[in-house]
């Protein structure tokens, strides 16, 4: 629909926007492996709707996080003596963000499991677009630009919104 082909339209126009440098686009390497990235979330979130129709939430979880683990250990076996280093070493802000990741990654499954739709769900869960700009800039201290990259997170926003 027109509708959908402003969306898309608001979405590249934030894109270009954050990427645009002194009269030219520049979408480094990080840019492209970011949108694959977007495009490979969007259909796990799809198929994570359709697994979680047969699958317990909490059963789900742990499953999702251990393939990715395994299949990477797989591919760079060569690593594994540094992850078995790395674990000895693990802080606090690895134990806070796997807590906050439990619960962001629960209040996504759970009313997927309970009959939400995929398409309201990641509509609603857009809100961290925004809100990852703005603890960009003040936890990581990302301060450069930061209209800019505001007004990008506004109008990928608004872009997926319309979409839907």
């Amino acid at each position: 629909t027109i509708t959908q082909l402003l969306g898309v339209g608001l979405i590249l126009s934030a894109v270009v926007l954050v990427n645009y440098r002194r009269d030219r686009i520049s979408l480094k390497k990080g840019s492209w492996y970011a949108l694959l990235g977007a495009a490979c979330y969007g259909l796990a979130v799809v198929s994570d709707g359709y697994i979680l129709r047969t699958f317990d939430t909490f059963s789900f979880l742990p499953f999702m996080n251990i393939m990715p683990a395994t299949v990477i250990l797989l591919a760079y076996p060569r690593k594994f003596p540094k992850l078995i280093h790395d674990l000895r070493h693990i802080n606090k802000n690895l134990v806070l963000y796997s807590a906050v990741y439990l619960v962001a990654a629960e209040t996504f499954y759970y009313p997927l499991k309970n009959g939400a739709l995929v398409s309201q769900m990641s509509t609603i869960m857009r809100a961290s677009i925004i809100m990852t700009v703005v603890l960009g800039m003040i936890i990581l201290k990302e301060r450069s630009h930061p209209l800019k990259k505001l007004a990008g997170a506004i109008l990928t926003t608004a872009g997926i919104l319309l979409i839907r």
